[in-house]
């Protein structure tokens, strides 16, 4: 199917036409998963080592739990303007 979608024929079935309309609407949305999985095994990754690295998994938690309510606490009119940019801060900003 997807080398006729390729292929010089000049006859293409029907079918083709509508595996091409799939592809281009499932494979960025395969791809936005595939992503998310590796973005969030990292983030698991990263907090077990650090966790690692502390010595005592609970204070990590406890300064994570700290700058979370600390976020809160605060309003953040530059990130509210610019939602863009909410995934370079440590905590999400909105």
């Amino acid at each position: 199917m997807f080398s006729s979608m390729f292929s010089s024929n000049d006859r293409q079935s029907p079918l083709s036409g509508i595996a091409a309309i799939l592809m281009a609407v499932l494979a960025p949305i395969a791809a936005s998963l595939v992503q998310m999985a590796i973005s969030r095994s990292r983030e698991y990754e990263a907090d077990r080592r650090g966790a690692a690295i502390c010595g005592n998994p609970m204070w990590l938690a406890s300064a994570l739990h700290k700058i979370e309510h600390g976020a809160q606490a605060l309003p953040n009119y530059e990130a509210e303007r610019n939602p863009a940019t909410a995934h370079m801060f440590i905590i999400n900003p909105l």
